[in-house]
């Protein structure tokens, strides 16, 4: 029992790490929205946080883990996942990893 518990675990992170390196090699096809050498004010992240990791798919922004980045002493892994489409400048959370990450 305890053998098929750790493969089970053992295979969820390698699905994680398989999907965080896929969405890190990931290329968006979309041209940018502003002109070049330009920059436009968008919509904030619904919460601040840091030692996230971030990458584009398809032309949506996806930013996943980190921390509070309040404290050094207190600061708090999350789980998060937040996705960002610039076509509607809309953040949306999308459901949580199962283990906090920074």
């Amino acid at each position: 029992m305890k053998t098929h518990l750790a493969r089970t675990i053992l295979n969820r992170r390698m699905i994680w790490l398989a999907a965080i390196l896929a969405c890190c090699l990931g290329h968006s096809r979309h041209p940018a929205l502003a002109a070049p050498g330009s920059w436009t004010l968008k919509a904030p992240m619904p919460m601040a946080f840091a030692t996230h990791a971030a990458c584009a798919v398809d032309g949506i922004l996806y930013v996943v883990g980190g921390d509070t980045g309040t404290n050094v002493q207190s600061m708090e892994q999350l789980q998060i996942l937040f996705a960002y489409d610039p076509k509607t400048d809309l953040w949306s959370r999308k459901t949580d990893m199962l283990t906090a990450r920074r």
